[in-house]
């Protein structure tokens, strides 16, 4: 199986790339063809190299949302992994372009946090999590409590996916 996570920023900037380095390397030396798509910067090459080494990295220049999500757009498609799995929801890491990914591609996304639980833009963040349910196949939950809110959810929308309930771990 070719599985690409897309991530953001730099490692130190954006906790959930140990998801995609834990979980990537752990796969690859199952044998699979693990691909990360990360940052082009000197932080990301040492710790790449570190903590994936048996992962491929696909790098991509600092610069703009469109640009970035430009670039992961055209390695999907060069690439044609299996799996996309999006260590954010974010435009960055191709959110609501779903439907432009090739139609075999199954697309995981990970929610580490509650966002329309935040402030003024609660109600924007409640529409994006509706569109996150419909536009990919497996939602992973970092905690327990994102697990319950997102199955209430999806039985209110009448959507079925697969849900996934896995906490961070960290090394010793």
């Amino acid at each position: 199986m070719k599985i690409l996570f897309l991530t953001l920023s730099k490692f130190s900037h954006f906790p959930t790339y140990k998801r995609a380095v834990g979980t990537g390397e752990a796969l690859a030396q199952l044998g699979h063809h693990v691909l990360i798509a990360a940052l082009d910067c000197e932080e990301n090459r040492l710790r790449m190299a570190k903590e994936a080494p048996h992962c491929e990295v696909v790098w991509f220049p600092r610069s703009g949302v469109l640009r970035e999500a430009l670039v992961k757009f055209r390695a999907v498609w060069h690439l044609r992994p299996d799996v996309v799995y999006s260590t954010s929801y974010s435009p960055r890491n191709l959110s609501f372009l779903g439907w432009l990914l090739p139609r075999r591609t199954r697309k995981t996304l990970e929610f580490c946090e509650l966002y329309s639980a935040y402030g003024q833009t609660q109600g924007l963040w409640k529409i994006k999590e509706r569109i996150a349910l419909r536009e990919n196949d497996c939602i992973l939950c970092a905690s327990r409590y994102l697990y319950d809110y997102f199955v209430a959810l999806m039985n209110h929308m009448n959507v079925a996916r697969r849900m996934i309930y896995s906490p961070y771990a960290y090394p010793d």
